[in-house]
């Protein structure tokens, strides 16, 4: 009975977490179509070579313009000052990347920064990485982890099981997190005084090296044209 019991709250929970991501596939519209035209003739800005001291310098400055914004933010939506706090720093690493991670912690690649161009697009990168802590995707993602090794381990009597689980359940509402990011970035970066027109160009980028145009069901992250349309949605709507 006690083991039913575990199973069926967080069976209860991995619902109130994954139904939300149900709605995050997007369908082939003609917007969609249009902005596989455009990176197939479009011609994006040429990166200029930053040392690594200009990365770290372009961070600082990137971030403290868009900081102000956010705790603007913070104050109006009731966010706690905790959840509100972060240490930024700039990654020696080839890879175009970003990520946020547990404690409160951002990490750019300078490789990412290595291979943008204007202010604005760095401004967009940081600011989704802020917009997963503000909207706690690192917590509800760990608690994912746990549930669906939990869930595993109780379905499949074995630990590996809780692990093919953990997973599995991670990547459901993965997409859903970065959309929901993608779209308080874009609030964040506009009330920052940045152009999002060059703020897109990062969008751009990241397709250009992404091979697929249309994500999987389990992929964490939407593919790069997807990330696009929903870009140029968004920005329609503000």
């Amino acid at each position: 009975m006690r083991k039913c019991s575990r199973l069926a709250i967080h069976l209860g929970l991995l619902c109130l977490l994954i139904v939300p991501s149900l709605n995050a596939h997007q369908q082939f519209d003609e917007k969609f179509h249009s902005v596989v035209k455009e990176l197939s003739k479009a011609k994006i800005p040429r990166p200029a070579f930053k040392s690594f001291d200009e990365a770290w310098e372009m961070t600082q400055d990137v971030h403290f313009r868009v900081y102000d914004v956010v705790k603007r933010i913070c104050k109006e939506e009731n966010i706690t000052n905790k959840s509100c706090m972060w240490s930024i720093s700039v990654e020696r690493n080839a890879i175009f990347n970003a990520y946020a991670s547990r404690n409160n912690k951002i990490v750019i690649s300078s490789g990412l920064i290595d291979q943008i161009k204007y202010e604005d697009e760095l401004a967009f990168v940081i600011a989704h990485e802020i917009a997963h802590h503000l909207l706690n995707h690192i917590t509800k993602g760990a608690t994912l982890i746990i549930s669906g090794q939990i869930l595993g381990t109780i379905l499949f009597s074995n630990e590996a099981g809780g692990y093919v689980m953990a997973s599995l359940l991670r990547s459901l509402p993965s997409r859903q997190f970065e959309t929901n990011a993608d779209a308080l970035a874009i609030k964040i970066v506009e009330l920052a005084g940045y152009d999002l027109k060059k703020a897109r160009y990062v969008l751009m980028r990241m397709a250009k090296l992404d091979p697929s145009i249309k994500s999987r069901i389990l992929e964490s992250h939407p593919a790069g044209v997807e990330r696009i349309v929903a870009f140029d949605k968004y920005r329609e709507n503000l």
